[in-house]
C-alpha cells in the first residue's frame, strides 16, 4: 500500500507541476496582452502626443489604480544616451514620439499577484491531488479486500482447517474473472487428496495382503507337497475303487487351493500396481463433485 501511495502520489505531482507550469504561461501570456492593450490606450490619449511634462503628469495620476492592480507604467526616454534598458518585470512596451524626441511606455509588473495566483493554484493543485489519492486508496482497499484479500483468507482457513484434521470445507467466495481458475482449483484440492489418498490406502492394503498372500504360500509349499505325495500314495495302496475316487478328489482339491492362492496373489498385485499409478493423475484429472468423490464416500 506504500509504494502504490508512493508511485500515486509522485503521478500526481509531476501533472501538478505540468499544469502549474501552463497556467503560469497562459497568465503571462494575458497580462501581456492586457498591458499592451493598456500602452495602446494610453498612447492614443492627448496627454501623451505632445510634452515629456504633461505626460508624466498623468501617470503620475494613473499610478495608484495601476499599482493596485500589480502593474506600473513608466516614460521611458530612448536612445545612446539614456542607457536605461528594460526591467525583468517588463511585460509590454510602447514606442512614443513627444517633442520629436522618442520615448517609450513600458507597463512593468511586480509578480506579486502573478506569485499570490501561483500560490493559490499550487494549494488547489494539492487539495485535489490529495482527495484524488485517498479516493484512489480508499477505491483500491475496497475492491482489493472484497475480491482478493477476502478470498485469499477463505483459501487459507480451508487449508488450515484440513492441515488440522478437521476435514475439507471450503466455500467458495466471490471473487473476480482473474482468480477463478485459482479458486476452482482449491475447491477441486481437497476431495482430489481425499481421493489420493484413499487410493493410497487401498493400495497398500492389497500389497499388503499380497505379501501375506505371498508368504502363505511359501510358508505352505513344503506341506502341501508332502501332503500331495502322501495322497498319491494312498490312492496307490487303496484297496478299493471308491477310496482311489477319495484319494483323487482330495489332490483335485489341494490343487485348487494352490490355484486360489496364486490367483489371489496375482489380482492383490495388479490392483496394487493400477491403484498406485492412477493415484499420480487422480487430483488433476478428476472433476472436482465427480464420480471419484461420491465413490470415496461410499466407500468410506
Amino acid at each position: 500500500m506504500a509504494w502504490t501511495t508512493g508511485v500515486f502520489g509522485l503521478a500526481l505531482a509531476i501533472f501538478a507541476v505540468i499544469g502549474l507550469v501552463d497556467q503560469r504561461r497562459m497568465v503571462l501570456d494575458l497580462e501581456t496582452s492586457q498591458a499592451v492593450a493598456l500602452l495602446g490606450h494610453l498612447a492614443g490619449m492627448p496627454e501623451f502626443q505632445n510634452d515629456r511634462r504633461v505626460a508624466e503628469a498623468r501617470l503620475v495620476l494613473l499610478q495608484p489604480s495601476m499599482r493596485t492592480a500589480g502593474g506600473v507604467v513608466r516614460l521611458t526616454p530612448l536612445g545612446a544616451a539614456s542607457g536605461v534598458e528594460p526591467r525583468a518585470g517588463t511585460l509590454a512596451r510602447w514606442p512614443l514620439s513627444l517633442a520629436g524626441q522618442p520615448f517609450e511606455l513600458r507597463y512593468e509588473s511586480d509578480g506579486k499577484r502573478l506569485a499570490a495566483l501561483m500560490r493559490r493554484t499550487a494549494l488547489v493543485h494539492a487539495l485535489h491531488g490529495t482527495l484524488s489519492i485517498g479516493a484512489l486508496l480508499f477505491g483500491l482497499w475496497w475492491i482489493l479486500g472484497r475480491n482478493l484479500v477476502a478470498p485469499l483468507r477463505e483459501i487459507s482457513r480451508a487449508i488450515d482447517r484440513m492441515r488440522a484434521g478437521s476435514g475439507w470445507q471450503f466455500v467458495v467466495p466471490q471473487t473476480d474473472a482473474e482468480l477463478s481458475p485459482l479458486v476452482r482449483a482449491v475447491a477441486e484440492l481437497g476431495p482430489g487428496l481425499e481421493q489420493q489418498v484413499y487410493q493410497w490406502i487401498t493400495a497398500e492394503r492389497r500389497a499388503a495382503v499380497a505379501t501375506v498372500l505371498s508368504s502363505i504360500k511359501r510358508g505352505s509349499a513344503e506341506p502341501m507337497s508332502r501332503l500331495d505325495a502322501a495322497i498319491v500314495e494312498s490312492e496307490a495302496s487303496a484297496g478299493s475303487a471308491e477310496e482311489r475316487v477319495r484319494f483323487s478328489a482330495l489332490r483335485a482339491d489341494l490343487g485348487a487351493v494352490r490355484e486360489a492362492l496364486e490367483r489371489e496373489e496375482r489380482y492383490q498385485l495388479s490392483e496394487w500396481t493400477r491403484l498406485g499409478r492412477a493415484s499420480v493423475h487422480a487430483g488433476s484429472k478428476r472433476p472436482a463433485g465427480g464420480p471419484g468423490s461420491e465413490t470415496t464416500s461410499a466407500q468410506r
